[in-house]
């Protein structure tokens, strides 16, 4: 299991080929990475930001980079994306890389 310093170190290594290739400006990583309790399990949940808006292929394409480049199950979603009842938790556990 990657701690959150290996995937941040991870990500930073790749920031400009993300922002290239996807569009994404900002990353964050909530969920049970976000609060410190993720398990061998646990998948990766990533909020994104972006220069232009993602496309439905866009997305599945990122996370299937990020799955390839962690090795760990992600899910990504945009601020958009969010439903509105988990929005404020979401905004409020997510760390910035």
């Amino acid at each position: 299991m990657k701690s959150l310093e290996e995937i941040r170190a991870t990500l930073q290594e790749h920031r400009e080929t993300l922002h290239q290739t996807f569009q994404v400006t900002n990353l964050w990583i909530f969920g049970s990475y976000g609060r410190g309790e993720q398990q061998a399990h646990s998948d990766l949940d990533v909020l994104i930001d972006y220069d232009a808006a993602p496309t439905f292929w866009t997305i599945g394409e990122l996370r299937e980079y990020l799955q390839d480049l962690l090795d760990i199950k992600v899910d990504v979603v945009t601020r958009d994306g969010l439903k509105p009842n988990i929005r404020a938790r979401v905004l409020a556990e997510a760390i910035l890389l």
